[in-house]
């Protein structure tokens, strides 16, 4: 049983295995929401623009690490 949960999923074309590298081209979107999100703290935080704004710049960072654990973390049996 821990066999086939464990064997990652290649359904579809970019996975090609597992691993950070699995999908490039959402790790790299993935990255880019982690980076985004914290410029926009730096820049909430220069600013001074307010609690909310920074809340929302944090949300993207959340966004890109979710996201990331999402797809690197997929196995056989789960979401299907």
């Amino acid at each position: 049983m821990w066999q086939t949960l464990l064997t990652p999923v290649d359904l579809y074309c970019e996975r090609t295995g597992s691993g950070l590298w699995a999908e490039p081209a959402n790790a790299l979107t993935n990255l880019a929401f982690i980076a985004a999100g914290l410029s926009g703290v730096r820049q909430v935080r220069r600013y001074r623009t307010g609690s909310f704004a920074e809340v929302l710049a944090w949300w993207v960072v959340a966004i890109g690490i979710g996201s990331a654990t999402a797809r690197f973390g997929k196995m056989r049996g789960v979401g299907q």
